[in-house]
């Protein structure tokens, strides 16, 4: 008994030095969130006592994006990217995107003067069904299609069609370079360095020279024909007939 009573003492004790450190830990904790972190949780978040529970959110892909994104249909921002839609979503433990995430490489276009009908690359579009179900897209609107890569290296892989002018340019003297992205604008290239080779080939049709003919005649056949009982040395035979 008196083994029992050693056990209820030393357990009395030691609840009363965990009661007190628990307060202390709560204490100090709301403290923490309701000056430090007032701006970070949500508002019904800060006074509550199960701090340890889950907090419920949102994350707002729509209304929170810049105008010229908002009507964008792909590569909008970082949801585009992570497979969420264009909508806010509602508040909850868990935010689950409605798609895989994308992990294709990006790309943009390389224009050249258009006069010259140089840009010989079609781009497709995307197909809206509401409004026709025939392919949408652009023909002969780029000269080639660079494919990026991942940040800090180097682009080296691109797509076009060799270019053929028939008839010939009579003049080639100047060539401009104009890089679009995927959604048709035009990028400034101030904080990118890049260079391009150009190999023109230039083909010339040279005319012979003319040249000195001379026609012989054709020598006569060595066995000709001959006729029954004439030779070659002696005259034909003739007849006379008297009176």
């Amino acid at each position: 008994m008196n083994q029992y009573q050693e056990f209820y003492s030393t357990f009395s004790t030691n609840s009363y030095l965990l009661s007190n450190i628990q307060a202390t830990v709560n204490t100090s904790i709301n403290q923490f969130i309701i000056t430090d972190m007032q701006y970070i949780l949500p508002s019904t978040a800060v006074t509550r006592q199960r701090f340890t529970d889950p907090l419920l959110f949102q994350i707002n892909w729509y209304s929170q994006l810049a105008f010229t994104f908002k009507t964008l249909d792909d590569e909008w921002g970082l949801g585009w990217n992570l497979g969420f839609p264009k909508v806010d979503t509602g508040f909850a433990t868990i935010q689950t995107g409605s798609s895989f995430y994308k992990i294709t490489n990006d790309y943009i276009y390389l224009r050249l003067n258009p006069e010259f009908n140089m840009n010989r690359v079609d781009a497709g579009g995307k197909e809206n069904y509401k409004v026709t179900r025939e392919p949408t897209g652009i023909t002969n609107e780029y000269y080639c299609k660079l494919l990026l890569t991942n940040f800090g290296g180097n682009a080296t892989t691109f797509i076009h069609n060799p270019i053929t002018f028939s008839p010939q340019l009579n003049r080639l003297t100047k060539l401009e370079f104009q890089w679009i992205d995927a959604n048709g604008i035009a990028i400034s290239n101030n904080d990118c360095e890049w260079d391009m080779v150009v190999s023109i080939s230039e083909s010339v049709n040279m005319v012979p020279a003319p040249t000195l003919s001379v026609t012989l005649p054709q020598a006569l056949p060595f066995n000709p024909t001959l006729v029954p009982g004439q030779s070659l040395t002696s005259p034909p035979a003739q007849s006379a007939t008297g009176v």
